[in-house]
């Protein structure tokens, strides 16, 4: 039952992991694109697009949590309360440095200049950051 449990805290690790690096990979590519700067609608296009991954991964990783919390359920139900604590412990410890992390490059978009002309830009992006911090599944038109 060992090997059982270190194989579902590596794929939950694992899981997780892929989450966030998928998710900084997109964020790099946007400010890579916009120079950390919004300038049209374009740039904001981008912005939205990486906005919205990262809610339907938060999204997925909800999902995910329920489902090893349900494995480690079962794992109390088989008397094994010792394995069950010790990978919930890890997986946390773990996942915690992973989003911290993310949050890093998270807060790089939520920081963006927008220099344009259009007030439409700006006021946009602001209501994409009030929306980002709703529990959602993606941003509004």
């Amino acid at each position: 039952m060992l090997q059982i449990s270190l194989i579902i805290l590596g794929c939950s690790v694992g899981i997780a992991l892929f989450f966030h690096l998928y998710a900084v990979s997109k964020i790099k590519f946007v400010w890579k694109e916009t120079g950390g700067t919004i300038m049209s609608m374009s740039d904001l296009e981008l912005v939205k697009e990486v906005i919205n991954l990262n809610m339907k991964l938060a999204i997925y990783y909800i999902v995910f949590y329920v489902m090893l919390i349900i494995v480690l359920g079962m794992l109390v139900l088989n008397k094994l309360l010792m394995q069950a604590s010790i990978i919930l412990f890890l997986f946390g410890i773990i996942t915690l440095n992973i989003g911290l992390w993310g949050k890093k490059y998270e807060n790089k978009i939520r920081n963006m200049e927008v220099k344009s002309s259009d007030p439409e830009i700006k006021e946009t992006f602001e209501r994409y950051l009030k929306e980002w911090k709703e529990p959602r599944l993606q941003l509004g038109p």
